[in-house]
């Protein structure tokens, strides 16, 4: 895996460079054992090159609004600058309030737009599913053709389904710093509503992980294909 070898060493952070090699041994048993039972595209030309194109011009967006996001996430919460930022967007009537729907509106955006991205890249390296998937049924699928080994499962918990789909579904709520996000739970003949919270801090880092996590595989398709190198990110 040269070319994934090359991204973590040059463009990941030292010290997120362990878990990114953990993610890419976990990324590779599952593409071994997908390639095993048949799921995996021998070769790539035409009408999916053409695809790859356009999923380098995705990421390459993504990248952009990310970075920008993360620039007003770090005003807001990290630098010294906080108050300062915070008495500035008030001149325009923006207060701290606003400030903090905003950016947990973006955030959440982010956050979906990391997983589907990530959804699509592996979709692209895949025959035999439907490419217009929802990523929980994709996992479903996937986890019946590892026949219900750890592979599918360990990526799947890097993303947590249950939070991108509430996301997704606008099942969720906000209280200053943190997301309270519902999913439905049975409850003897009853289904329910179960509230968790997470912290924007948390949900920021999670988006970081699958940022890194499709970073990764877009690498690990030049490496399997023997394909031009893909556009960097920094996770």
């Amino acid at each position: 895996m040269l070319n994934v070898d090359d991204y973590i060493q040059t463009y990941v952070r030292k010290s997120k460079q362990m878990e990114a090699y953990k993610i890419a041994i976990e990324l590779w048993d599952l593409l071994l054992v997908l390639d095993k039972n048949g799921f995996v595209r021998e070769k790539v030309s035409g009408d999916v090159l053409e695809k790859r194109g356009l999923h380098i011009a995705i990421a390459k967006n993504a990248d952009k609004i990310i970075a920008s996001f993360n620039k007003v996430y770090s005003l807001y919460f990290e630098e010294k600058k906080t108050e300062e930022f915070q008495e500035f967007m008030k001149h325009f009537g923006i207060y701290d309030y606003d400030l903090i729907h905003i950016i947990n509106s973006q955030l959440i955006f982010d956050y979906l737009l990391d997983t589907e991205s990530f959804k699509n890249i592996l979709l692209f390296m895949l025959k035999g599913i439907k490419p217009r998937m929802p990523l929980g049924r994709l996992f479903t699928e996937l986890q019946k053709i590892t026949k219900d080994s750890s592979e599918a499962q360990k990526i799947s918990n890097h993303i947590n389904i249950n939070l991108r789909n509430s996301l997704a579904h606008f099942l969720f709520r906000e209280e200053n710093d943190t997301i309270f996000y519902y999913t439905h739970e049975k409850n003897g003949d009853w289904w329910t509503l179960k509230e968790t919270p997470i912290k924007a801090s948390e949900l920021l880092d999670k988006s970081g992980e699958i940022s890194l996590l499709r970073a990764i595989l877009a690498c690990m398709i030049t490496d399997w294909y023997g394909l031009p190198i893909v556009p960097k990110t920094l996770p």
